[in-house]
């Protein structure tokens, strides 16, 4: 934070979009939110969410958690992947905290579940869960459980490389199946995302050049984590070196340190 505050002048970090700051919604983000929520509309779906690694899903998959309802309906909560295994402490918060024995069977817990999502159901609020990158244990739960209620609807969010051991489980399933995947930003809207993460911290216009942006793009193909990771990176050694613009020279030389190759 020393480089950013005493050299940019920075309030906050740009590039940090934790702790419910408001994250860059592309167009390919927003036609994604829209088909989420139309196919939320309909009766209990499953739904694959696809995303390369260094997308954004898992800052997505917190932006969707907070908007209200995703439709009519009630979102209970969220497994993210540092909570991915499939324990007790994971299942509580998706029934919306309620307490669970630690010593619960699955059994149990299905059954426990199950009368959590159909009460909720007849009061007319259906349940989402979201699974980020879910072990198979807990893939094997949700899928389950699926099976044995109404009312559940399921967000499988994952990286490219574990759709086999979804596809296992999702192929089982007799829910509405969708596919849908995470779009990556244009070059537009690369430079619209650098410009508006550093207005929003008190910078700027100018910090980047407009031939740094446009390799930043090239570097990252418009995904969205990479994006963020190059241009950090770049702004600290654009400090190091005492400059007051990240220019295409320096991002040139971070993409190769730090062998940025995006598919």
């Amino acid at each position: 934070m020393l480089d950013y505050r005493n050299h940019w002048g920075l309030l906050d970090l740009p590039f940090d979009l934790a702790g419910g700051r408001q994250i860059f919604l592309s167009s390919a983000h927003r036609r994604l939110i829209a088909d989420l929520t139309s196919l939320m509309a309909s009766s209990p779906v499953l739904i694959r969410l696809e995303a390369s690694r260094n997308s954004g899903l898992t800052t997505l998959l917190s932006y969707l958690a907070q908007m209200k309802g995703l439709g009519h309906h009630a979102i209970h909560g969220i497994a993210s992947r540092e909570s991915q295994e499939f324990t007790a402490e994971t299942i509580a918060p998706l029934l919306g905290a309620v307490e669970i024995c630690q010593k619960s069977s699955q059994k149990d817990l299905l059954n426990l579940a199950v009368s959590v999502i159909e009460s909720d159901f007849r009061k007319g609020i259906s349940t989402i869960w979201m699974l980020d990158r879910p072990d198979s244990s807990l893939l094997k739960f949700a899928m389950d459980l699926a099976g044995e209620c109404d009312g559940l609807s399921l967000i499988l969010a994952d990286t490219a490389e574990s759709l086999d051991l979804r596809n296992h489980f999702v192929s089982q399933q007799k829910m509405g199946q969708h596919d849908l995947c995470i779009g990556r930003l244009s070059r537009p809207e690369t430079q619209s995302f650098l410009r508006s993460q550093i207005l929003e911290v008190g910078g700027t216009e100018g910090i980047f050049s407009d031939f740094a942006s446009r390799l930043i793009h090239e570097k990252t193909s418009g995904k969205i984590g990479l994006i963020q990771k190059l241009a950090d990176q770049s702004m600290q050694l654009a400090a190091a070196l005492k400059r007051r613009q990240v220019t295409a020279d320096v991002v040139a030389d971070v993409a190769e340190k730090s062998h940025v190759r995006a598919a």
